[in-house]
């Protein structure tokens, strides 16, 4: 007699899976080890595997065997939002942000996966007060991806609510300026009682271990937890990510994620992971949802079990666009700029340079980005790479962009990949007082700077680059954004646009992207409208597939 049992799920993928018993029989191993995802218990000495194998194991093992099949009663998921009785906010609230913290209060673990732009924040905030008047939790643990944003959320905090709250181990200095302490004063913040019931921190925080000791046992232990950007810690090897999915078993857990975490299905493993989902292990996961090609059998060339995945996904996640508002329109604009005589020469000599590298080096992730970023750097700052004074077309069009919206009464956003191209830019258009926000200008500065950009009429310019400023941050009183290159994905361009396109945008938004003709820039744009591409960059951290390294190779070949 063979036992097929579902359960709930131990280590292979899906919320459910199947538990075998039976004698020891060679032939009916062979035909476990052809299942996906198979797994083997020693202590129990019972295999395990995912739900979708059940059709193939009744057609084989019928012929061997008896079985006694033992499912679960599976009820049709109601997903109609209930109403609950809502406590009031210093603001009103739209009707997605209502079911948002309705859906909340029906599930103690979950996503929140609306557009950037939709008011995330505020529902999050709102939630947090409804449980800690409904269910009287003491403190909600607010981690964010970016360590930029830690100031934004007590903004947001404290427009939203009367709640209390704190960002850990911040403190004054001597000049009067906001600074955060060392890792053992955070510690000895979080062994002692806190009053507050917001305590904010950054995932980075996650990567000292006193600090998790701290948080599962201290006094302060959350019985809420929200991520926010949880597209920042999707990689299930890093210590901060290692030592997140260890706070699972906070009671109430919201990740909140603007930028869909579907480009590579690996991408969803954590998440799920984290609000319990899916209880795998990573490896099993990797096998089940990716098909693997290549020599060795480890290169991922497609996905699989599609449809399972994306039922998991969707039952346990929120998700909404813009659409729901009624936003003024959004152009974007692609504008091609021509290199002058001096910048041309000079791009052919780095072109050249590349041609020689290419020939000479073997090509892989990193030395493929590590070739197009000198390209890219040529054609947005030319200063970057050289102590000569050579124009840049890109810099020319966008100070001459920027003067033309000013003199229109306009406020605009300038977003560049490189911090030389913030400062050149910022140089050549200091009469409008530019504020600048690159890597290594502190937090608490940029948070000023977005305070002064949106209140103070004398601050015409905000300039900073993507990967400081593009996720975040409301900059509403532009309608007009620069942008000097484009990210490498769609979904990051959309990010940084939707820094002027989101709730409180008044007028209509306009997005230019200056295109260098002739160079590298076309070629990127390719890669970000080559949505079969997207995915294949983001596979498996820095690996990637054979498929892309090819694509990439022929955008060197094709210079």
């Amino acid at each position: 007699m063979m036992l097929i049992e579902e359960k709930i799920s131990r280590k292979v993928p899906g919320e459910t899976s199947l538990f075998l018993s039976f004698e020891y029989n060679k032939e009916y191993l062979e035909i476990i080890k052809q299942c996906e995802g198979a797994h083997f218990d020693k202590k129990s000495k019972t295999w395990e595997l995912p739900l979708s194998n059940l059709a193939k194991l009744l057609d084989n093992f019928c012929l061997y065997e008896d079985i006694e099949l033992k499912l679960l009663k599976h009820q049709e998921e109601d997903k109609t939002i209930k109403s609950h009785p809502l406590s009031k906010y210093k603001l009103s609230l739209y009707n997605h942000q209502i079911d948002a913290i309705n859906y909340g209060l029906d599930h103690n673990k979950w996503l929140l996966l609306d557009a950037p732009g939709l008011g995330k924040s505020f529902s999050i905030i709102a939630l947090a007060q409804e449980l800690k008047l409904k269910q009287n939790i003491n403190h909600c643990l607010l981690i964010c991806g970016l360590n930029v944003l830690k100031n934004n959320w007590r903004k947001e905090i404290q427009k939203c609510t009367d709640l209390d709250c704190i960002i850990l181990g911040e403190k004054i200095n001597r000049k009067g300026r906001r600074i955060i302490g060392s890792i053992p004063e955070r510690v000895a913040q979080l062994n002692n009682p806190i009053n507050e019931f917001f305590i904010i921190t950054n995932i980075e925080t996650l990567r000292n271990d006193n600090i998790l000791k701290a948080l599962l046992n201290g006094p302060n232990k959350p019985d809420m937890l929200v991520i926010d950007e949880m597209q920042t810690c999707l990689n299930p090897s890093a210590q901060q990510t290692s030592n997140l999915l260890k706070l699972n078993k906070t009671p109430y857990i919201v990740g909140a994620t603007g930028t869909p975490i579907m480009n590579s299905p690996l991408d969803t493993y954590v998440p799920l992971k984290l609000i319990g989902a899916d209880r795998s292990t990573f490896t099993n996961f990797k096998y089940y949802y990716c098909s693997f090609g290549g020599p060795f059998h480890n290169i991922v060339c497609g996905f699989k079990n599609m449809e399972i995945l994306r039922d998991i996904f969707g039952k346990y996640s929120l998700r909404r666009t813009k659409d729901l508002l009624d936003l003024p329109p959004k152009t974007i604009i692609k504008e091609y700029v021509d290199m002058e005589e001096d910048q041309a020469q000079f791009y052919d000599n780095i072109k050249q340079g590349v041609k020689e590298q290419v020939d000479k080096v073997e090509l892989n992730t990193t030395s493929l980005f590590a070739i197009l970023t000198r390209l890219r750097q040529a054609t947005e700052c030319t200063s970057i790479l050289t102590t000569e004074t050579i124009s840049t077309a890109k810099i020319e069009r966008a100070c001459s962009l920027a003067k033309e919206l000013i003199s229109n009464g306009e406020k605009v956003v300038i977003f560049c990949n490189f911090k030389e191209t913030v400062k050149n830019l910022a140089e050549r258009l200091r009469e409008y007082n530019p504020l600048i926000n690159t890597g290594d200008i502190p937090d608490t500065i940029i948070s000023e700077n977005v305070d002064k950009f949106q209140k103070e009429p004398k601050y015409k310019i905000f300039i900073g680059t993507y990967a400081k400023c593009s996720t975040g941050l409301t900059l509403t009183a532009a309608s007009n954004m620069i942008c000097l290159s484009q990210c490498w994905t769609a979904s990051q361009n959309e990010q940084a646009q939707d820094r002027i396109h989101r709730i409180g945008t008044p007028n209509k938004v306009t997005i230019y992207y200056l295109i260098t003709s002739e160079t590298v820039d076309e070629k990127v744009d390719e890669i970000v409208e080559d949505k079969s591409a997207i995915s294949d960059y983001l596979i498996d951290g820095e690996k990637m597939s054979e498929q892309a390294l090819k694509k990439l190779q022929k955008y060197l070949e094709d210079l």
